[in-house]
């Protein structure tokens, strides 16, 4: 059945008709018979699609045509539709399992390294789609070079209108085009030699010998837009502390804009781990507005700033309109010796939201230390568990006027001597206001001593749960009731601290009416209330929160979501309905 419900539907060719981009038919823009408009998206080239969608009514047009000058046949069908398709360019394949001599046309001629891919992709005209096949891949090979030059510059360069994509299951697999990046990994590795040596603890990374000859920076981005997209791979084992690594920083993606051209590339549902370097230990950012969203940050170190990631804007291109966002992102056990264990940032980005930052650590802000003098950090619906800082700012640590807006977030079981949850000594600078921060809708629970402050800082916090108390409109000081908390499993051996392991909470909030349970992917009920449950700000906005609510929005990192535990007014569920409805 054609789109508009008659005539027939043709299929995709095998020989890859089709094969990149998404195609939005616009043969033919008018509507249905039926007067409604259903012509249909899709991504070309997936077994899984198994249809070009087109109208009939072009079709036939196209059929009638050719049957005029007796060339009507599969193969005419199929360039008819390449005419209409090849605006959105081209696929080309990769796969360390294919054979040598591969043209990149088709898994079954797939180049068998990434670099060869690259290199056509450049020549190409774009947009250019490249699909990686899961296996291992190494900057300083290409079939030039197949068992790597060992040259520790060599780098994957990202292109503009170039999305490089992995987690494919690619030959042998029924389906090549099946993408799963979890189960089908792709790992772009610094690891030339193929001798790293495995590490527990990310503070061990920065003296471990068998990662000296691992490659300076895995991945890099120069003047880039949007289209410019790294989406499904492992990104590992760089290493930027060589004797001659000019930059030092951003071992896995290093990337830097120029005052006339923008570096914003796309970065999506990669896992940046065991990379290490002076700073940046992952990422790198240099006057670049990238889009991170549903990145992993695991076990990355740096000498000084920024255990995962620094950021330094010198200056914004003139002709840049991007914004810098890290947004659904998970940093984990990241170590910086100096400031910020997973984000050291001078302008750090107009958004981190919906983020979970656990057990980072740094001297100082074991999260986030927050170095901006132009924009505030603005910190939206995060997490920040059990992160460590040895002097000040267990989760974050901020400097100047306006360095953290922070808006239903919850920090738990984080840890310092001065400021478990946020902290800020710096001294008084001669001509320049007072570092300050503003914090709303948020649970602050670590202990007490949750803001760690000198005494010509400003800090605003309100409608916020905080453990100790702390003066503010609406601010209340409250077990909060999670679900769990986070806690070192000392495994039967309370001796022996070698091998415990950590046990991550769930920081819903319970309720008698109702808590998301992200285990069971279902509501369950509890036998007590949190009153964190609709306490947060009156004038903010409840946004997604589920029914039965209270019409304000609940504190902490599930405030204003899909998952925000429902309010509970002394009655069960069906009685509150029936009174609802009345």
């Amino acid at each position: 059945m054609s789109v508009c419900g008659e005539g027939p539907v043709l299929p995709v060719s095998a020989a890859g008709v089709c094969a990149a981009g998404t195609c939005l038919s616009n043969m033919d823009a008018s509507p249905c018979p039926d007067g409604t408009d259903r012509r249909v998206r899709t991504e070309w080239g997936r077994a899984t699609v198994g249809a070009c969608r087109i109208r009939s009514s072009s079709i036939h047009r196209k059929e009638r045509s050719m049957k005029a000058n007796g060339a009507v046949s599969i193969l005419a069908v199929a360039v008819s539709l390449l005419a209409t398709c090849t605006a959105w360019g081209r696929v080309i394949y990769v796969d360390d399992d294919a054979p040598t001599g591969g043209s990149g046309a088709s898994w079954a001629r797939a180049y068998r390294f990434l670099q060869d891919a690259l290199a056509e992709a450049d020549g190409s005209k774009p947009p250019v789609e490249v699909r990686v096949a899961q296996g291992i891949y190494k900057p300083d090979r290409s079939s030039a070079h197949p068992d790597g030059t060992g040259n520790r510059h060599a780098s994957f360069i990202l292109l503009d209108d170039v999305a490089i994509k992995g987690g494919f299951a690619g030959i042998g697999a029924s389906d090549p085009d099946a993408r799963d990046i979890a189960l089908y990994e792709t790992v772009l590795s610094g690891d030339l030699a193929g001798d790293d040596v495995p590490v527990l603890d990310p503070c061990d990374l920065l003296t471990e010998p068998t990662r000296a000859d691992n490659s300076s920076a895995v991945v890099k981005a120069g003047a880039c837009s949007r289209s410019t997209i790294l989406d499904g791979f492992t990104i590992t084992s760089g290493n930027a502390m060589g004797p001659r690594d000019r930059v030092g920083a951003g071992a896995g993606l290093y990337l830097s804009g120029a005052v006339d051209a923008s570096c914003c590339p796309s970065v999506v549902d990669c896992t940046f781990s065991g990379n290490r370097s002076f700073s940046g230990g992952a990422i790198a950012v240099s006057s670049a507005y990238p889009e991170i969203t549903a990145c992993k940050f695991v076990q990355n170190a740096v000498v000084g700033e920024g255990g995962a990631m620094s950021i330094l804007h010198a200056f914004r291109p003139l002709s840049s309109t991007c914004q810098f966002v890290i947004e659904g992102c998970t940093f984990s056990n990241n170590w910086a010796g100096d400031t910020g264990g997973a984000i050291r940032g001078w302008d750090l980005p107009s958004g981190i939201e919906s983020c979970s930052f656990m057990r980072n650590h740094a001297r100082m802000g074991g999260a986030i230390y927050a170095d901006s003098s132009n924009e505030p950090v603005n910190t939206v619906n995060c997490q920040f568990i059990d992160n460590v800082a040895d002097l000040a700012g267990g989760a974050i640590y901020f400097v100047y006027e306006n360095g953290v807006n922070m808006t239903s977030c919850t920090l738990s079981g984080n840890v310092a001597p001065t400021g478990r949850a946020i902290g800020c000594i710096e001294p008084l600078r001669e001509n320049s206001p007072a570092p300050s921060a503003v914090i709303t809708n948020t649970i602050l629970w670590d202990g007490g001593d949750e803001i760690g402050i000198s005494e010509h800082v400003l800090v605003d916090t309100t409608y916020s749960d905080v453990q100790g108390n702390w003066p503010g409109e609406g601010n209340i000081d409250s077990e909060p009731l999670f679900a769990s908390q986070a806690y070192w499993d000392p495994n039967g051996t309370p001796n022996d601290p070698n091998d415990d392991f950590f046990v991550e909470g769930d920081h819903h909030l319970k309720s008698q009416a109702g808590r998301w349970d992200p285990n069971s992917q279902s509501w369950v009920q509890d036998d007590v209330t949190s009153p964190c449950i609709d306490a947060g700000d009156p004038n903010s906005p409840i946004g997604d929160e589920p029914f039965p609510n209270g019409g304000r929005i609940n504190m902490g990192a599930y405030g204003g979501t899909t998952e925000a535990s429902k309010s509970y007014f002394g009655e069960s569920l069906p009685e509150m309905i029936v009174r609802y409805c009345e």
